[in-house]
């Protein structure tokens, strides 16, 4: 009994485990790793939350602190880069791609995204929406960046073997700057309409759409934007909303910690390191690179629509995505070239029908609100009486003498 209590103990892994969870991905990833973690009743995590408190001490003592193995998404400060760099303590790495860490051979795991597969997703995206005239990329801040380089190497590749240019933004350090948006400003009014433009992550995408919209260049019509990253938080408060190529956060953590779990089998060190490559997600399509229909197709498809199914309770909502369009999309279309919004087409339509049914039927005015569409007789009859000037029972009346009079 005391040996298999011994046996246990011994087979108890400490986990250190250390996220920036300021982010998404950080969040996700996390996710990912308690989820492996589920399936290992011997694993006990330690949790670090904040980068100030990972520090190159407990890399030093991980020995006598009875750590097991580490699993990271930050270092923290370079200090605790180097402890990790020296230290043989069995490390899964995501994402980082710190050149110390990375010379390291010895029980070291290495979680990257496919950069290049990124770029080559984004080129096919935009290819399959049609035609444009100019394509750009738009780098990371620190534009020597390895993961930023790859994504514009994957997005020029696909695009050079049709014959097409990339431009690229010459981004300098001083990102963020007003000298630096004025560069962007010019860049973007500069390049032939209507143009593709990826953006190495979110935040450059960001910027491109606040200057478009200062500049009133129409988004996606003159220029379409892709991010990288898709954090709902930042996409969708973007007017309008960005489209982004999002990444399995949550594998990312779970390979993280199945990888982690090769390094603490026998043997326990490993001479090279194990590699997981993590391929990013089809594009998450959002306004800023929607597919645009011919404007006069999609009102008309619209109207269709509402014509056929006003009677049915039906909302703006439920129309855009009838038609697979954003619902900003297909209300700014609307107010430019049909002169209404869409829920006063639908009101209309669902007049007609109350129109139809108080001539050609006895039913109630309940019974008509009803079958009309609407849910409300009293917010019917306002409506009514605004649009034709004589309330349902008048309308009726008048309807019906009319048609006595006339046979």
């Amino acid at each position: 009994m005391k040996h298999a209590k011994t046996a246990r103990a011994a087979a108890t892994r400490n986990i250190l485990v250390t996220f920036d969870i300021t982010s998404i991905a950080g969040r996700d990833q996390l996710a990912g790793v308690f989820r492996y973690l589920r399936g290992k009743p011997n694993w006990m995590p330690r949790l670090i939350s904040r980068a100030a408190d990972f520090t190159p001490d407990i890399i030093r003592n991980a020995h006598s602190e009875k750590i097991d193995g580490i699993i990271i998404n930050h270092a923290g400060s370079p200090e605790t880069e180097d402890a990790l760099a020296k230290s043989d303590i069995p490390l899964a790495v995501i994402g980082i791609r710190n050149p110390k860490l990375v010379a390291r051979t010895k029980a070291i795991a290495l979680i990257r995204n496919d950069n290049v597969e990124t770029g080559r997703i984004a080129a096919h995206y935009f290819l399959s929406l049609g035609n444009f005239r100019a394509y750009g990329y738009i780098p990371a801040a620190q534009s020597m960046d390895e993961w930023s380089l790859n994504r514009e190497v994957g997005f020029r590749e696909v695009l050079r073997e049709l014959g097409i240019a990339v431009s690229t933004f010459p981004q300098t350090a001083n990102s963020g700057t007003e000298e630096s948006r004025h560069a962007l400003s010019a860049w973007l009014k500069a390049l032939p309409k209507p143009a593709a433009i990826l953006a190495a992550w979110d935040y450059p995408a960001v910027q491109a759409l606040e200057i478009c919209r200062a500049e009133k260049i129409k988004v996606p019509h003159d220029i379409a934007i892709l991010g990288v990253d898709n954090d709902p938080m930042v996409c969708d408060a973007t007017m309008p909303p960005l489209s982004s190529i999002p990444f399995d956060y949550e594998k990312e953590g779970f390979e993280s910690a199945a990888a982690l779990d090769i390094l603490l089998e026998k043997p326990a060190r490993r001479a090279k390191p194990v590699t997981v490559a993590c391929h990013p997600l089809p594009v998450f399509v959002r306004e800023s690179a929607a597919r645009i229909a011919p404007v006069s197709v999609l009102i008309k498809r619209a109207m269709r629509h509402i014509e056929k199914n006003a009677t049915k309770g039906i909302s703006t909502r439920d129309v855009a995505q009838a038609l697979d369009v954003s619902q900003s999309l297909l209300t700014l279309r609307f107010r430019e070239y049909a002169g209404m919004t869409v829920m006063d087409a639908l009101i209309n339509a669902r007049l007609k029908k109350t129109c139809e049914l108080l001539v050609s039927t006895n039913r109630s005015i309940k019974d008509v609100t009803m079958a009309s569409g609407f849910r409300n007789a009293n917010y019917l009859k306002a409506t009514f009486k605004a649009k034709f000037g004589q309330s349902m029972r008048e309308y009726r009346t008048a309807k019906r003498t009319a048609v006595t009079a006339s046979s």
